[in-house]
């Protein structure tokens, strides 16, 4: 329950930052963003936006011991004529982890909550499936790009079916 109300209060306070951006500033259009992804995984995010409407993200990432290299398509939509510098976006895509083994001799109780990710005995690599669904605000009078994503992801080697999902707040700097 206490994990439940944490994510609801931080994207609360994340929707209600984005939304108060969009009060302060107008829209920059922009091809290419790099910045860090704060969350899970915790890393460095890419994104080239093809057209208005379609765009490629790459996320490398850490999650503890293991990290990730997840590539996701992505569909934006501008949902306020007034606000065009915020967009709605959703897509899909491909992760493949390479997963570091538990410490030996730790508990593996409650920290990893049975997740077979963190707790195997020995390193593997993992591939899967993800999908994304996400906000975010473009600011005209400085090349800065704020976003906010779920993204869930099911794995299909290891743990065949074991699916998680990630929330993060990405900031990225506006490159053209």
């Amino acid at each position: 329950m206490m994990k439940i109300n944490n994510t609801f209060l931080s994207l609360t306070f994340c929707f209600t930052l984005v939304f108060v951006c969009i009060n302060l500033a107008s829209a920059q259009s922009y091809r290419n963003a790099l910045g860090v992804r704060v969350g899970s995984p915790f890393g460095i995010t890419y994104k080239h936006l093809f057209n208005e409407h379609s765009g490629l993200e790459l996320i490398v990432g850490a999650r503890g011991r293991s990290g990730e290299v997840i590539g996701l398509y992505e569909y934006h939509i501008y949902p306020a004529k007034k606000a065009p510098e915020f967009d709605l976006y959703f897509g899909g895509g491909a992760h493949v982890g390479f997963y570091g083994p538990a410490v030996k001799g730790k508990d593996r109780g409650p920290f990893y909550g049975g997740n077979p990710y963190w707790s195997r005995d020995e390193a593997y690599v993992g591939v899967g499936l993800d999908a994304i669904v996400g906000c975010s605000y473009t600011f005209k009078n400085a090349p800065v790009n704020l976003g906010i994503d779920y993204k869930p992801a099911i794995s299909l080697n290891s743990y065949v079916g074991y699916l998680r999902g990630d929330l993060a707040i990405s900031v990225r700097f506006v490159l053209n």
